[in-house]
């Protein structure tokens, strides 16, 4: 199977470890990304027309994966309604960009949002193809560790400006040693 995958990317995003299963699965992936083009990511525009990127491949394409996540610039790209393999879309942060998911899922033969609620949600407004696809963890990654616990609270994650106002909060020391993303 020839998969298209187009994505925003960065080492630590949903977008990495999707990369990481479908290598593991043997599905041949033509990755594009308007990020830096790294672990085998080639540079696109942030709305690259998705049947000429296809068509400039030396291969034929069986499906179109596109996964939305909040990092800029938006991936956004364009010409899916010319598109005439499957084209499936995952889309991660729901609770932040719900007031276009709900008309972009309809884009595409399949849409995955990451927040059950807001599938249920974008049911109501029609979007009948979308379905729950929660994320998940990368078992050679997200392990336990025999090393010695010596942070009482730790965060994982982006730590964004409200992140960090909440941890303020908490008025105790949080490790916030690994992040993905950028660090305010």
């Amino acid at each position: 199977m020839n998969v298209l995958y187009c994505c925003n990317y960065n080492v630590g995003a949903v977008s990495y470890y999707i990369k990481r299963s479908l290598d593991r699965l043997g599905i041949k992936t033509f990755a594009y990304t308007p990020d830096d083009p790294i672990d085998g990511f080639q540079r696109c525009e942030h709305d690259v027309d998705i049947p000429s990127l296809i068509s400039s491949l030396n291969a034929s394409v069986d499906m179109v994966l596109i996964v939305e996540a909040s990092i800029h610039p938006l991936f956004a790209p364009r010409g899916l309604e010319r598109v005439t393999v499957p084209k499936v879309w995952w889309a991660i942060d729901n609770h932040l960009n719900f007031r276009w998911h709900k008309e972009y899922a309809n884009l595409f033969d399949i849409a995955y949002f990451a927040q059950y609620d807001y599938m249920k949600f974008a049911h109501k407004y029609g979007a009948d193809s979308v379905r729950w696809l929660p994320l998940a963890c990368d078992p050679e990654i997200h392990r336990e560790s025999a090393s010695e616990r010596i942070y009482d609270l730790s965060f994982v994650g982006n730590l964004s400006p409200n992140r960090r106002i909440f941890f303020d909060k908490l008025k105790q020391k949080v490790n916030v040693s690994l992040f993905s993303g950028k660090n305010p």
